[in-house]
């Protein structure tokens, strides 16, 4: 590369600076290089490990991203240096559909989908978030007046409730089943942002009715669904932003009726900034789940497009004693 030896460079009708698109910026570059970035439309300088936008444009996270896909344990994150905010995208689980009847009745039309949180979180160069992606729980016992060894009451990971237990012991009735676990982003112990997951469907009960839809993630506040007769029917409420339970369906003319679908849970959006380094910024939003369709939300500054099955509410399945759970959360981050 050719050198300027000159303190200054005086131009009368401006500077052409050279133009790369993202993806074909130098593979080794000097430090101190600028070049024009056509893809993100911004000024940016090579400091020696990293690319940095300079002045103003149409975007500022442009120099890296990570995802975070649901392990079973919370998973840490440090900020990269010179990094003082960090865009994101964050999916909770969809809830797990209700049981399926030896009568032949299914949970409803299925879980609930979790929500899409999109915001800009202020950060500390070298600090170390939390990120729990949630969970969306397959159940393989639902069976009606099971009291033991099933697995329909299981908690998801990320806060969603278990399913409640369904009432007798009838062929008509089936357990309700979890709600979808939230995805978060914790500072320490303290949450910064959280997607929520989507409520358990509930179980068919006596006599032949089909259990509840789990509710939608964001859209509720993570209440477990109710059983028809009986307080051993609720489900378990979700918590820190998890869907709650379904409720459990009656086996019996005992206690007649069909569980609930569990509440899908609710989010919580960060404090956003405006202005980064006096670049303007995109506040993001929060699009709730539909049905079992999870939140997506295609404006300015929003993730494109939402990943294949990330928080997708269980569906209902034809198959005796068993209970579909949905996709699980997704995080993405840009820095």
């Amino acid at each position: 590369m050719s050198q300027v030896s000159a303190a200054k460079i005086i131009a009368t009708t401006g500077v052409k600076l050279p133009t790369f698109t993202t993806a074909n910026r130098p593979l080794n570059p000097d430090t101190g290089l600028m070049i024009y970035n056509s893809t993100q439309d911004v000024v940016e300088v090579y400091n020696g490990t990293r690319w940095n936008v300079i002045g103003g444009g149409a975007a500022f996270f442009v120099t890296g991203n990570q995802s975070f896909t649901f392990t079973g344990t919370d998973q840490s994150w440090a900020v990269p240096n010179n990094v003082v905010a960090i865009r994101v995208w964050m999916w909770g689980a969809g809830g797990t559909a209700g049981g399926h009847s030896s009568a032949g009745l299914a949970g409803g039309n299925g879980g609930g989908a979790g929500a899409l949180v999109a915001a800009i979180i202020q950060v500390t160069p070298g600090e170390v978030l939390t990120i729990r992606v949630g969970r969306s729980t397959a159940v393989s016992q639902v069976s009606a007046g099971q009291t033991s060894g099933g697995d329909y009451n299981a908690t998801s990971f990320g806060g969603g409730g278990g399913g409640g237990i369904g009432d007798g012991g009838g062929a008509n009735g089936s357990m309700g089943c979890p709600g979808g676990g939230a995805t978060s982003i914790l500072r320490g112990s303290t949450f910064v942002a959280t997607a929520a997951g989507g409520g358990g469907g509930g179980g068919p009960g006596y006599p032949a009715t089909v259990g509840g839809d789990g509710g939608a993630g964001g859209a509720g506040n993570g209440a477990g669904g109710l059983g028809p007769g009986s307080v051993a029917g609720e489900g378990n409420n979700g918590v820190n932003g998890g869907g709650g339970g379904g409720g459990g369906g009656s086996g019996s003319s005992q206690n007649q009726g069909s569980g609930q679908g569990g509440n899908g849970g609710s989010n919580l959006l960060p404090t956003q900034p405006t202005q980064i380094n006096g670049v303007a910024v995109t506040p993001g939003t929060s699009s709730n789940g539909s049905g079992r369709q999870p939140g997506n939300n295609n404006t300015a500054n929003k993730y494109p497009t939402t990943p294949a099955n990330v928080g997708v509410g269980g569906q209902a399945t034809t198959t005796n004693g068993a209970a579909l759970g949905g996709g699980n959360g997704f995080v993405f981050i840009e820095y």
